[in-house]
């Protein structure tokens, strides 16, 4: 996403019915591994560029969920 500092990338927690915080990335990060996945298991992924402002992290819109297997997330996409 243009003009951000960062990414947060979310996986939603089916037990909790919610998504919870999986890595914050900043910088030039473009690519997160989500470690011990389980071999042929679907994650739900939601991705939050931010952009840090006087400290504070703005986030934008999170994306729309995305269906992963092999726990590899690319973020140079737009959301």
């Amino acid at each position: 996403v243009p003009g951000a500092t960062g990414y947060r990338i979310y996986t939603y927690d089916k037990k909790k019915k919610k998504n919870v915080l999986l890595a914050d990335k900043s910088g030039k990060a473009r690519i997160y591994i989500h470690q011990n996945v389980k071999k042929g298991k679907q994650y739900e992924y939601t991705i939050r560029a931010y952009r840090k402002i006087k400290g504070k992290k703005i986030l934008g819109v999170p994306s729309r969920p995305g269906y992963i297997r092999d726990g590899i997330i690319g973020l140079n996409r737009s959301c």
